[in-house]
């Protein structure tokens, strides 16, 4: 079920555009998260509508939230980006992935499956 409609597309960049910084601690430069913006915006037409209303649903999360909220939701991320990658879906997995490095402190893991 993969979708290549100009909404979609416009939604992606809306997305992306919403947050621009990567967690602090992930040392992961304005410049590199551009650069991982760029793959995904090329790889837009892989990206299913299913993800990119997970990655919509979650963008308003603060930094703020619970640890115990934002601990389940970042293990059911990792978890479902090792599974798009299994399925060989990587525009899928980039763009979960791309959520985690602004919103949460990446495992060493992540960084190999980025």
């Amino acid at each position: 079920m993969w979708y290549y409609v100009p909404m979609l597309i416009q939604e992606i960049e809306n997305l992306l555009a919403e947050d621009e910084k990567a967690t602090e601690i992930n040392d992961i430069s304005q410049s590199l998260l551009k650069e991982v913006d760029n793959v995904i915006l090329r790889s837009k037409s892989q990206i299913s509508d299913e993800v990119i209303g997970i990655y919509a649903k979650f963008l308003p999360m603060k930094q703020e939230a619970p640890e115990g909220m934002k601990n389940e939701l970042f293990t059911a991320l990792r978890n479902y980006i090792k599974e798009k990658s299994s399925e060989e879906k990587f525009a899928d997995a980039l763009l979960l992935s791309r959520f985690l490095i602004v919103k949460s402190v990446l495992r060493p893991d992540m960084y190999n499956t980025i």
